[in-house]
C-alpha cells in the first residue's frame, strides 16, 4: 500500500491531462485495494460502499480527462463499452 500511496503523490505531481488520468486511476486503485480488503474482512458495508463509490468516480474522472483532452477521445468514451448481462459470479 505504501508504493501505490507514494505512487499516487507522485502522478499527482505530473501537469498535464496525462498526469492527472494517472493519478485517478492510481487513486481509484487505492479505493478499490481499500474496498476489497475490508470485503475480505467483513468490514463495515457502508464503508465499503463509500470506498467502491469513491474509486469508481475516479475512474469516470480518468476517462473524462481521456476524452477532454486526448488526441484521440473516443478512446477514453465510456459509453461504448459494453458490459455483460451475465451474472458473474464465482462459487458464491
Amino acid at each position: 500500500m505504501d508504493v501505490l500511496h507514494a505512487s499516487v503523490s507522485c502522478a499527482n505531481g505530473v501537469h498535464g491531462w496525462r498526469g492527472r488520468m494517472a493519478y485517478d486511476l492510481l487513486a481509484a486503485s487505492d479505493y478499490l485495494t481499500q474496498t476489497a480488503v475490508q470485503l475480505l474482512i467483513h468490514g463495515n458495508l457502508s464503508y465499503i460502499r463509500e470506498k467502491l463509490h469513491l474509486g469508481l468516480r475516479r475512474i469516470v474522472g480518468a476517462l473524462h480527462e481521456g476524452i477532454r483532452h486526448s488526441e484521440c477521445p473516443e478512446l477514453f468514451d465510456s459509453q461504448k463499452i459494453e458490459f455483460s448481462a451475465q451474472n458473474h459470479s464465482h462459487n458464491d
